[in-house]
């Protein structure tokens, strides 16, 4: 990644149940803040899905959402492997074209 694309859009996708977990290191790791919203998806795991959630056809996920460095992101994301191992979480990260404040 070139230094005029460092800035990034580091997503993180979590079942419910590491909510307040994921949060309480959010809070202590990052310091710069990050945004947070409720989502539905459906993966490849559909056997760990409730009745409720296949006949629906979607879970129930917690997604988190951090604005930073793409070097930043690389070593949250690795802290992460270490603390949340095998917890399901799943992430993504996209770089950040424009930003700002209007």
């Amino acid at each position: 990644m070139t230094d005029d694309q460092s800035q990034v859009l580091l997503t993180v996708v979590a079942p419910p149940a590491l909510s307040h977990e994921l949060v309480d290191w959010l809070l202590e790791h990052t310091g710069s803040g990050y945004f947070s919203y409720q989502g539905r998806g459906h993966g490849m795991h559909a056997h760990a899905m409730s009745i409720s959630e296949q006949v629906a056809g979607r879970q129930r996920k917690e997604v988190f959402q951090i604005h930073c460095e793409w070097q930043q992101a690389q070593q949250w994301l690795s802290q992460l492997r270490g603390d949340f191992q095998g917890a399901g979480l799943h992430y993504w990260v996209v770089p950040v074209l424009v930003s700002g404040s209007l």
